[in-house]
């Protein structure tokens, strides 16, 4: 879910070269990213992928739609002035901001219903593979931690003892072994 917000949700359109002069990239939209996914984590787990993007829609899509109308509009408005440079940036912008909310209400609202059936199943946000439930992982860690620390008990050594409770076993990452070694 995370990739997927970081992409999708910059919404960052490049205005490009125009007449030799590159114009600023323009960020609109991205409120809209987040009121969805706030409608999103204010619904139900228990409910099915369908239902809680129904939720999420209606409730999210008449914040979005205002939003973006009274942007839209607020552009084109701009398109009267009588200086060209702003004629061109308001049109721009106002095509922008209606591409933008039009790809949130299909692409990005796609794109967290995938990211919902994956939550549905447990599968990892980014690899796909099956993850515990979260309710699950914690006890196990909590069972992890008792096992350590009935270690940490048993142990009779000061060192070793040292080495469990600070988890600097034999199975420490690479990054760790190799900065032990050097100090």
């Amino acid at each position: 879910m995370i990739i997927i917000i970081i992409i999708t949700s910059s919404n960052i359109v490049d205005a490009g070269w125009y007449n030799g002069r590159y114009q600023r990239d323009l960020g609109i939209g991205i409120d809209d990213t987040f009121v969805m996914l706030a409608a999103w984590r204010r619904t139900s787990v228990k409910l099915s992928v369908p239902e809680r993007m129904g939720h999420t829609m209606s409730e999210a899509a008449v914040s979005i739609t205002i939003t973006s109308l009274t942007d839209m509009i607020s552009f084109w408005i701009g398109i009267l002035s009588p200086f060209p440079s702003v004629q061109i940036f308001c049109a721009y912008s106002g095509f922008a901001v209606c591409f933008t909310y039009l790809w949130h209400i299909t692409f990005f609202a796609g794109c967290m219903a995938v990211s919902g059936h994956c939550e549905y199943k447990n599968l990892h946000a980014i690899f796909g593979y099956k993850v515990l439930p979260e309710s699950v992982a914690i006890k196990e860690n909590q069972n992890e931690k008792q096992k350590t620390q009935e270690a940490v008990q048993e142990s009779t050594q000061p060192w070793s003892r040292f080495l469990i409770a600070t988890r600097m076993d034999l199975d420490a990452s690479p990054t760790i072994i190799i900065i032990i070694i050097i100090i």
